[in-house]
């Protein structure tokens, strides 16, 4: 993906494909995860303090959701996520594009639809689905975007961590 013209647009397509960018560059590393906002941040560390301690550690929890984490720990939840999230996204690996165009689903965020790109620009039969990747976007401090979710709903940190839909987001 490293020609990709999409990393030269705006707003919250950029902060996107760039982190899909960095998900299949050579060393993956913390720009991923600087790259999501703190409720994201959050929600991801709490859900992983969960699946390996199986009990609520706040403290933890908040040490690991830092954007310059030094807590012990912090590689190996990195790694866990960056093996997940290249397996996940793996149909954007080899570039991507958006499918239709970012909507604005709040004050200061946006959904980002993208799908591969052999799936641009092409109609589905009816009924069935293109393959694509949601993401949204929030303005975090009026100055950067970030990304908030990496589906249609916003995690909502908590033990367990949870999400939040979006009114009509989800249709």
């Amino acid at each position: 993906m490293t020609n990709n013209p999409l990393a030269a647009a705006s707003g919250g397509l950029s902060v996107v494909t760039n982190w899909v960018a960095e998900l299949y560059s050579p060393s993956p590393g913390k720009g991923l995860w600087t790259s999501l906002d703190d409720p994201l941040r959050l929600a991801l560390a709490q859900g992983l303090v969960l699946s390996t301690v199986g009990r609520a550690d706040q403290v933890r929890a908040e040490a690991l959701a830092l954007p310059d984490s030094a807590h012990a720990d912090f590689d190996a939840m990195l790694s866990v996520l960056i093996q997940h999230w290249q397996s996940v996204y793996k149909a954007l690996q080899q570039g991507c594009g958006v499918l239709d165009r970012t909507i604005l689903v709040g004050v200061d965020m946006e959904l980002v639809v993208l799908t591969s790109p052999e799936h641009i620009g092409t109609v589905p039969a009816e009924g069935a689905q293109l393959p694509a990747h949601s993401f949204i976007t929030r303005l975090a401090d009026r100055r950067e975007w970030t990304i908030a979710a990496l589906a249609r709903r916003l995690p909502v940190p908590g033990w367990p961590p949870t999400e939040e839909e979006i009114p009509n987001l989800l249709d």
